[in-house]
């Protein structure tokens, strides 16, 4: 009938419309600052959604989802930093750290480390507190005691006479003569006489009497 044909059309003229409405693109979600919009490669239409995540020390302040609404979308998140704390700073083999020493510590706090006596500090001295961890510790380097069985072991004695016990840093370089009676084997340089202190070891020469031959090197552990 002419009556149910113009209830027929007057539906479809709003399902079309309806349609219409479900259709109206929204533009690439808005930016945030200190966070990222999750995002497909796509158009994205009313009732569609997309997730905000913050970066690291960050965190979603309200609802981390928005959705395009008629074009528009609705107001995105705000990322805030999380203010985590640190525990102590870690202990460190052969140094300690110092002043001020509380049972947790901001973000943006700082401690310094030293070394024990005849230890050489490497790496950073100051470590901070970022965002509940901190930076990268340093590492105290052992020094040698020179062993005076193994010296006289190794038919060897120090080119200079030194008082007191025989302490050497990291790094530094001991100076050796043969005793008398006894030399370098043929196959040796006189520079192996000069050795390094290598993180607490000594490498000790040997030196042999003539017409003998043995290994060069002895190695104190």
């Amino acid at each position: 009938s002419p009556k149910m044909s113009v209830i027929r059309d007057v539906s479809n003229f709003f399902a079309v419309v309806l349609e219409a409405k479900e259709k109206i693109p929204c533009d690439q979600p808005p930016p945030i600052e200190k966070g990222t919009a999750i995002t497909e490669d796509k158009m994205y239409y009313t009732g569609d959604t997309i997730r905000y995540s913050c970066d690291h020390g960050y965190r979603i302040n309200g609802s981390n989802e928005i959705t395009c609404k008629m074009g528009k979308w609705t107001s995105p998140p705000k990322c805030i930093e999380t203010r985590e704390t640190c525990p102590s700073p870690p202990a460190i083999k052969n140094g300690a750290s110092f002043g001020p020493l509380l049972t947790n510590y901001t973000t943006g706090s700082s401690v310094k480390y030293r070394c024990h006596r005849y230890h050489i500090l490497e790496g950073p001295e100051t470590v901070h507190c970022v965002q509940g961890k901190w930076t990268a510790q340093p590492t105290c380097l052992e020094p040698c005691t020179l062993n005076v069985d193994d010296v006289s072991n190794n038919n060897i004695e120090m080119k200079w006479r030194l008082e007191g016990e025989l302490f050497f840093l990291h790094g530094e370089t001991i100076d050796f003569v043969c005793k008398q009676g006894y030399y370098l084997s043929s196959s040796s340089r006189q520079s192996q006489l000069t050795v390094q202190c290598t993180h607490g070891k000594i490498i000790y020469p040997t030196c042999i009497m003539k017409g003998k031959t043995i290994a060069v090197f002895a190695i104190l552990l």
